[in-house]
């Protein structure tokens, strides 16, 4: 699955919204390319994709939190199925939790792979701005997930 895809899905929370996301980001990215100014083109993908998302041009982007997630491993045995299904809600309720910001610049880095740069790219901010975020959103996390 593709940086683009796992943020797509960070924010739909469903695979056919994801994919409905994703095909949107895209068509609008062709459609806009003349206004592209060059630079990191995942940066640029991903700011479209958030402004899509926004705006509410995603299919499916109010999807219920009690969703539950697909499992990473096809079959990892129900104990393991349960505890990370637990977990992934745990992990879904805290980032849920954060100010948009910081959850933005979480999810741009982890589900998309962006670097500091092309999150400040993406959010219209100072690196430094990111940087602030990101860590700010951790601590959060490792508090709010502290066993």
């Amino acid at each position: 699955m593709s940086g683009l895809h796992r943020f797509a899905r960070s924010l739909t929370r469903d695979r056919s919204s994801a994919d409905d996301l994703l095909q949107g980001t895209y068509l609008r990215a062709i459609s806009h390319f003349s206004g592209y100014a060059g630079g990191d083109m995942r940066a640029w993908l991903v700011a479209i994709m958030r402004n899509l998302h926004r705006s509410g041009g995603g299919r499916g982007v109010d999807v219920p939190l009690d969703e539950a997630p697909e499992p990473v491993d096809p079959a990892p045995g129900p104990e393991r199925e349960v505890v990370a299904t637990d977990e992934f809600a745990a992990l879904r309720a805290a980032l849920d939790r954060l100010p948009r910001e910081q959850a933005e610049a979480l999810r741009l880095r982890e589900f998309a792979g962006l670097d500091y740069a092309g999150i400040a790219a993406a959010q219209g901010v100072p690196v430094g701005t990111v940087m602030s975020r990101l860590a700010r959103a951790r601590a959060t996390l490792r508090k709010d997930l502290a066993p």
